[in-house]
């Protein structure tokens, strides 16, 4: 039975492509793949990971209809263009909803706070409470405090966008200033 590929991403000149349904001959697999891929294709990088089950092409000129023609032609992969894994429309679909609630504060602020800084608020307040009632046991309050610090750290003090890189301008990019 020929393995089946996905396309788990494909983003300027790079691609990750997850081989699954291989059995226990991998690491072979995966040496005569990449072997025969480079001497086809002659890309700048093929780098196979028989551990994950995962080939990373890098090139300007990658061909995915190429790829797919030359992985089934030599029974090698038969590739999957069908959707992407659900684990990546979960997270777009929560990426999206997040920034939803996120502009929701900003606008009911008048731009003063964000999701962020609103949980950092939430779970300092709660530490406090649980501190004052005198629930000092592990993990309630330390663990709020714990976030809260994580938040206002990452969020507060080194502005970043969404992939987690920080801003030119020391500000987080959807900010109305």
């Amino acid at each position: 039975m020929t393995p089946q590929a996905t396309v788990e991403h494909s983003v300027n000149g790079r691609m990750r492509i997850r081989i699954s349904g291989l059995g226990r001959n991998k690491k072979e697999y995966f040496e005569t793949l990449e072997a025969l891929v480079q001497k086809e294709f002659n890309f700048q990088t093929v780098l196979v990971r028989p551990t994950t089950g995962s080939m990373i092409l890098k090139d300007p000129k990658l061909d995915l209809e190429s790829l797919a023609r030359f992985g089934q032609s030599r029974d090698l992969f038969r590739l999957n263009k069908g959707k992407t894994p659900c684990r990546n429309l979960v997270n777009g679909h929560s990426k999206r909803y997040i920034k939803k609630m996120n502009q929701g504060i900003r606008k009911m602020t008048g731009g003063r706070m964000d999701m962020s800084s609103s949980i950092f608020v939430l779970l300092i307040f709660h530490a406090m409470q649980e501190i004052i009632r005198g629930n000092l046991a592990l993990p309630s309050w330390f663990t709020a405090l714990w976030f809260a610090s994580t938040l206002y750290n990452r969020d507060i003090l080194n502005f970043v966008d969404e992939d987690g890189h920080p801003h030119a301008d020391g500000h987080d990019g959807d900010s109305p200033e």
